[in-house]
């Protein structure tokens, strides 16, 4: 359901273990039961490409163009947009418990 402009439908992933999901203006992320990160939809601002591909994650959140993932160990990773400095300011610390994103 929804929009098919940019491949928010035709990409998503059909397997079962997923544990969170997240959606941003056109591209969508999910938390598997083992800690990795899929996305899928919109790629123009790396919202795809730049997703990271590890394991270990806890959290999830998107905004517009841009997603955060929460690690294990409390640290942040953000990938995507970053024309209004999104990722430029990501924090470097551990520490952190949970996450959020706003629109832009």
């Amino acid at each position: 359901w929804g929009d098919f402009s940019e491949g928010q439908r035709d990409d998503a992933p059909t397997c079962p273990g997923f544990v969170a999901i997240a959606c941003g203006f056109h591209h969508s992320i999910a938390l598997r039961s083992n800690g990795a990160v899929v996305t899928w939809g919109d790629n123009r601002r790396g919202q795809r490409d730049d997703a990271p591909m590890s394991n270990g994650f806890v959290a999830i959140a998107c905004g517009d163009s841009h997603s955060v993932a929460l690690r294990r160990d409390g640290t942040v990773v953000t990938w995507g947009a970053t024309r209004d400095d999104q990722r430029d300011d990501s924090p470097t610390s551990p520490g952190f418990v949970a996450i959020a994103c706003g629109a832009e």
